[in-house]
């Protein structure tokens, strides 16, 4: 079987077969493997730890509005910092 993508999909059968794999790869190596029963009616998604809870700190700061509109305050700041002299 060939390496996991980022983005690799397999039916259920295959991740039987390979789970042990998957989890060693996805949870040391980050990436994403889809997963779906044989028919396709149903499907989930294997991420790692680290991932999912990089994912729900986004989905925080993203529902905070007035977080949102802070940090993008603080990054053009740092842009303006970093622009060069006379441009």
């Amino acid at each position: 079987m060939a390496d996991v993508n980022p983005f690799q999909s397999l039916n259920l059968a295959q991740v039987q077969t390979e789970l042990m794999r998957l989890y060693e790869k996805v949870a040391c190596e980050k990436g994403r493997v889809e997963i779906s029963s044989t028919g396709g009616e149903c499907e989930c998604v294997l991420i790692s730890k680290a991932e999912l809870e990089s994912l729900e700190n986004a989905l925080e700061i993203l529902s905070n509005a007035d977080g949102v509109k802070h940090l993008s305050a603080e990054l053009a700041q740092v842009a303006h910092a970093a622009e060069p002299i006379g441009a």
